[in-house]
């Protein structure tokens, strides 16, 4: 009986989290750095970062965070191996980004219908310091940060939260 509460538990939070076109954390690892101004690790000026990086080991798995189409799947510069998916099909404006891939495993114009496809794997690839996924999340352009702080373990799979 209690099985069946948490299947039913899941089925509802998934139901709940698609309809609304909510975004869930991409991979599982280590915030290391958020959106917002820093010191750039590699250049060591002062820049503002667009995304949220999550320490992990290379080749782990990177699912999309949102159903939408691939617009870009490729070498971008800065970014190295990289993938951006378009949400506005189902929610205006939304776009996530996904960099420094050691592995992209979607091609541009395909369609994402589900959440959590793994369409590429964290990499160093593009300005890095080391195996890490830096990942963007946008509304009209403009970076968003999902709920989270350096230094908190995020698990592939579950709701970020804007």
């Amino acid at each position: 009986m209690k099985a069946l509460k948490v299947i039913i538990s899941i089925a509802v939070l998934t139901i709940l989290v698609e309809s609304a076109n909510a975004f869930v954390w991409p991979t599982s690892g280590t915030i290391t750095s958020v959106v917002g101004w820093r010191r750039h690790p590699v250049t060591g000026q002062w820049s503002y970062h667009y995304g949220t990086d999550i320490a992990a080991p290379s080749g782990r798995g990177v699912g999309n965070a949102g159903r939408g189409r691939v617009t870009v799947a490729g070498w971008v510069s800065g970014y190295g191996n990289a993938i951006y998916v378009d949400h506005s099909y189902y929610s205006a404006g939304w776009e996530t980004r996904y960099a420094h891939l050691s592995a992209i495993y979607v091609r541009v114009g395909q369609w994402l219908t589900q959440f959590n496809q793994t369409i590429g794997a964290v990499g160093s690839t593009g300005v890095s310091t080391g195996p890490h996924l830096h990942w963007e999340l946008r509304k009209y352009g403009v970076a968003q940060k999902p709920n989270g702080s350096v230094g908190q373990y995020v698990t592939r799979g579950t709701f970020c939260g804007i």
